[in-house]
């Protein structure tokens, strides 16, 4: 996987002409990937000379309108629902306050407020999620599309870019293509909307036909479609093929700075070897279980040598997994809740093994899998699927140990394979390896891939991109150029 790919000498984009209108749910300082992906390039176009507004979803204690590192931020909503989904993320960010008591804390505060918490998301999960659509950002579609119409009469836009996950963001962008049809309109997808079935963003059984219809209306409006990674691609042509020249792979990005000096420690200091899974868990896709049994085997196998087990982020309907282990939360298993960014880098730069839980589907990546293999660490990739999109994002890296998790629990088998795979640690690098991944994958190039999709008519004919390709095809175009090169 690449981003576009632009022959050297071809003249770059100029975005000091450009201004750019964004309608992204999220955006800093929310912790998720659309969030860092997309804070990370509109700064980068401001820095370039660009002009920049954002519309994003308000929450209390933030500022509705304020300019932010030379972005315009605009800030709409704020009914009932995104009140109520600020109060839910509190009990995961809390952790965070003091790490020395985040470990058995979380359990049990989770015991205390799980009677309340449950009849809320009762509610929600009989009524209000069975009803709602397309997403749970619906409510938000109206002050969104609104803010950004009104913007739109007094600036002249050259391209609008709109944002998912959620899929809201897109039908806002979608009002002001139609009403400005002469603007470009750049449908950027972080995750699949009408064929994510894993984790249903609607009630299916009311709104499958719906979401396909809507979705493909959406591809025939937009000028230029992304995705992050080539399944998903694939997964779109399969299902719209009229638009697949539309269709672009610009993958995830790097948006951490490795090596880069941090005040003080994320870790207290040990002798321990410290493993560390970093991201939101979930039940159906993303489940800590097979990573908590293969851990206890591993203590138990290993009584004389100090390992942990770190998880950092929220943890959602989980908690009960974690209660099978509560004489080892605090001691060894700690849950540090979702903390702001740069603690999370630290903590990865600090960790001695890093681990990934594969999603249950080949067409979403995880786009800490980028910031995993930065750094340079020896990665655990855990996989549910023969195509997990993890394992073949990280076929060549040199510290890699897939194990598939063919059940519930590990077999004796697992784990020797991974003390084994522990006993190497450190692992060398080729540091030239490492620097052209980072390159490959930073600011630079991201945002120039996003520049040349929202500029066709500056692109210069010689000007290589690599729209959507499938694998066979993409082998078949490496092989000519290297014996372009050869002749």
């Amino acid at each position: 996987m690449r981003p576009l790919q632009i022959k050297k000498g071809v003249e770059l984009a100029n975005i000091g002409r450009k201004r750019f209108l964004i309608i992204s749910y999220s955006y800093t300082p929310f912790l998720n990937p659309r969030s860092f992906r997309w804070t990370a390039i509109a700064e980068k176009w401001v820095q370039q000379g660009g002009k920049v507004d954002l519309v994003c979803s308000w929450l209390p204690g933030l500022s509705r309108c304020e300019v932010v590192n030379g972005v315009q931020v605009h800030r709409v909503g704020g009914g009932i629902i995104e009140i109520l989904r600020s109060k839910f993320s509190q009990e995961s960010k809390s952790a965070s306050e003091d790490k020395k008591s985040t470990n058995s804390s979380i359990v049990k505060k989770s015991r205390f407020k799980s009677l309340i918490m449950t009849a809320v998301r009762l509610i929600h999960d009989i009524f209000w999620k069975n009803l709602y659509w397309p997403d749970y950002a619906c409510t938000w579609i109206g002050p969104a599309s609104n803010k950004a119409l009104e913007l739109c009469r007094t600036e002249n836009y050259s391209a609008i870019i709109s944002v998912s996950d959620p899929f809201s963001s897109h039908l806002a962008g979608r009002k002001v293509k139609s009403d400005y049809p002469q603007v470009i309109w750049l449908v950027d997808i972080g995750d699949p909307f009408c064929f994510r079935d894993d984790i249903p963003v609607n009630n299916l059984r009311l709104y499958k036909n719906l979401n396909i219809k809507v979705e493909r209306e959406i591809f025939k409006e937009a000028d230029s479609i992304s995705v992050t990674c080539q399944p998903t691609a694939d997964e779109y042509v399969e299902l719209f093929p009229e638009f697949k020249n539309k269709i672009e792979v610009i993958p995830p990005l790097l948006s951490i700075t490795p090596g880069q000096k941090r005040a003080g420690s994320f870790f207290s200091a040990s002798n321990s070897l410290r493993i560390l899974y970093i991201g939101t868990l979930y039940r159906s896709i993303r489940s800590p279980e097979f990573l908590l049994k293969l851990f206890a085997m591993l203590s138990q196998q290993n009584p004389g040598n100090r390992i942990e087990l770190h998880f950092v982020g929220a943890i959602n309907k989980c908690e009960d997994l974690f209660e099978q282990y509560r004489q080892l939360i605090g001691n060894q298993i700690f849950l540090h809740g979702q903390v702001d960014r740069d603690s999370a880098t630290c903590a990865m730069e600090e960790a001695d093994l890093l681990v990934n839980i594969g999603n249950g589907n080949r067409y979403q990546l995880p786009s800490k899998i980028v910031e995993y293999a930065s750094l340079g660490k020896p990665i655990l990739n855990l996989s549910t699927i023969d195509e997990d999109s993890s394992q073949l994002f990280l076929k060549d890296y040199a510290a890699i140990l897939n194990l598939r998790c063919q059940g519930k629990v590990p077999s004796e088998s697992d784990v020797i394979e991974v003390m084994n795979f522990i006993r190497g640690i450190p692992y060398k690098f080729d540091q030239s390896y490492l620097y052209e991944l980072r390159e490959s994958f930073g600011i630079e190039a991201i945002s120039e891939s996003y520049s040349y999709l929202l500029n066709p008519g500056e692109i210069h004919s010689d000007s290589t991109f690599f729209p959507l390709e499938s694998e066979k095809e993409n082998k078949q175009y490496a092989l000519s150029e290297q014996q372009e090169q050869h002749a």
